[in-house]
């Protein structure tokens, strides 16, 4: 089987311990849960994940929240959501840090949670060991 080796500098790896982070591979679907209150109806949450070394490579999680419970006359509301998003191959391999969570109210209004997580994916490659033939190669004979 092939070896995944993972060099990494001291301050990389530190700061990986810091933060939490989950590993997936390429073909995986990413998936979290987050608790929130909140005084209105939320439509959708997104989380954006940005890699660590390339600000441009995006991974985005996210989901409709339930209503958990509601404290009377305290204004807001308990939500659960469950984010989920597909990790592709077209994802750049490494970490990823979330870096915004956004609320989504009905149309096009998007409001950023107050504080963001120190959460981190790390995508790594699918140890998948080669496929093996384990028969005679078979022509056809052409004929129709």
């Amino acid at each position: 089987g092939k070896i995944r080796c993972a060099i990494l500098d001291q301050r990389t790896r530190e700061e990986q311990l810091a933060m939490n982070v989950q590993q997936y591979h390429a073909g995986e679907t990413v998936e979290a849960a987050i608790d929130f209150i909140h005084g209105d109806r939320v439509e959708s949450v997104t989380a954006t994940f940005a890699h660590t070394d390339d600000r441009d490579a995006k991974l985005r999680l996210s989901g409709a929240p339930d209503e958990e419970a509601t404290t009377e006359g305290a204004g807001y509301i308990y939500y659960r959501v469950v984010l989920s998003g597909d990790a592709t191959a077209d994802n750049k391999l490494g970490t990823y840090r979330c870096e915004a969570i956004e609320a989504e109210y009905t149309g096009v209004l998007k409001v950023p949670f107050e504080g963001v997580p120190d959460v981190g994916i790390e995508l790594i490659e699918a140890d998948i060991p080669p496929p093996e033939i384990v028969s005679d190669w078979e022509w056809g004979s052409g004929q129709q």
